[in-house]
């Protein structure tokens, strides 16, 4: 089945009151357990690339190998970038295919990590990718801090 955008496979999910499981990959060999197991299960699967992953693999390859597990079975797949830092990150994962992408433009000042989202969305939905941002960040709960520091 062709890759499918996360926007199409949430609207199923909210309408007939069901979850989504999203797994990050780091090898080749995540990536056909999780699609052998959400074929078996019948269940659409957002497979996330993220970190380690791109640094290794880059966005047009990650994108390939999803796309051709997505074609061997008949279950929507997500290809999904998972917290991206950068716009030109984002925009090569959408040439390369990507159905989805998030950026993570939380360690920035919010205007600009504002700034920086909607124009993902704005050349996102120009190719009918999905996009999710991440405006805040989450505490990691270490030694030091504040309560200040930790709000999103």
């Amino acid at each position: 089945m062709p890759l499918v955008s996360l926007t199409d496979v949430l609207k199923d999910a909210q309408a007939k009151k069901y979850a989504v499981p999203g797994f990050n990959f780091h090898l080749y060999e995540d990536l056909v357990a999780i699609v052998e197991a959400a074929q078996e299960a019948r269940s659409p699967v957002i497979l996330m690339a993220a970190g380690t992953c791109i640094k290794h693999w880059g966005p047009t390859l990650a994108a390939a190998l999803v796309k051709d597990l997505a074609d061997r079975v008949d279950i929507p797949v997500v290809a999904h970038l998972d917290h991206a830092s950068s716009l030109e990150l984002i925009f090569k994962s959408i040439h390369a295919g990507f159905t989805s992408v998030m950026y993570d433009g939380s360690m920035l000042p919010v205007e600009e990590n504002i700034a920086n989202s909607k124009i993902a969305v704005k050349v996102a939905r120009a190719f009918g990718v999905s996009v999710e941002a991440e405006l805040g960040r989450v505490a990691k709960g270490e030694e030091g801090e504040s309560a200040v520091e930790i709000l999103t």
